[in-house]
């Protein structure tokens, strides 16, 4: 029961967020073209005043990305099958998408503590 309502939340935020996609895409290309170019273009010193709040850009973009990427569309429920060998297909898929919405979710939450972290670093420094 717990697995759908995570499924079931997960899709409907990822059909919300479905029409970002392709911008969050290019965001995240971007942020990381760009830390790439601060990293080598720059001096040392002058690279970090851009560097953390680009690398919190290019995770939450990368991060919306994947949310519409994997939960989009999710397998249909078991019971709405016919036949085992379907069920048992299907429970599998589910029990799939659960298993990448749970790593998801605390990539995401681990993004939300990196992101106030470097936030917190960049204020104290600059």
């Amino acid at each position: 029961m717990q697995n759908e309502i995570v499924l079931d939340r997960l899709n409907r935020l990822a059909k919300r967020a479905a029409p970002f996609q392709g911008t969050a895409l290019i965001f995240s290309l971007a942020s990381l073209l760009a830390i790439t170019a601060s990293l080598l273009l720059l001096e040392p010193g002058e690279s970090d005043y851009y560097l953390y709040p680009l690398i919190i850009i290019f995770l939450w973009f990368l991060s919306i990305y994947a949310l519409v990427d994997c939960f989009n569309e999710i397998p249909s429920h078991p019971r709405e099958q016919k036949g085992l060998l379907n069920k048992l297909k299907s429970t599998a898929a589910r029990c799939w998408s659960w298993l990448v919405g749970v790593v998801f979710i605390t990539t995401t939450l681990g993004v939300m503590i990196l992101s106030w972290k470097l936030i917190n670093l960049w204020i104290k420094n600059y």
